[in-house]
């Protein structure tokens, strides 16, 4: 997931654990969110999109998505204790807030 601490912070969307007759309602969301976020926005999320929906079962992708935003590590960064330097590309590091950011010294 890049950077991000909180899986929240790259998908928002929650979408309920026991959907199996929602999917179909659910998997154009997820397969989209998906492209974007590996694509960062980039041109190539549709063709992403489309790879992937016929690489991935709707029932794997939403297994998938919801552990994806169920990580949070957020507790776990003081322990980082060597220099880390984290970039981000523009679109990536306009979705999260300053106030999410975090400077620790070794």
């Amino acid at each position: 997931m890049g950077a991000f601490a909180r899986g929240v912070d790259v998908y928002p969307i929650e979408i309920p654990g026991e959907t199996s007759e929602l999917l179909p309602l659910y998997w154009s969301t997820i397969v989209s969110a998906a492209a974007v976020s590996w694509s960062a926005g980039d041109t190539d999320a549709n063709r992403i999109a489309d790879f992937f929906r016929l690489c991935v079962e709707p029932d794997t992708a939403l297994q998938m998505y919801s552990a994806a935003r169920a990580y949070d590590v957020e507790a776990h960064l003081e322990a980082v204790s060597q220099p880390t330097l984290v970039l981000h590309r523009p679109a990536v590091a306009r979705s999260a807030p300053i106030s999410h950011q975090h400077s620790h010294r070794g």
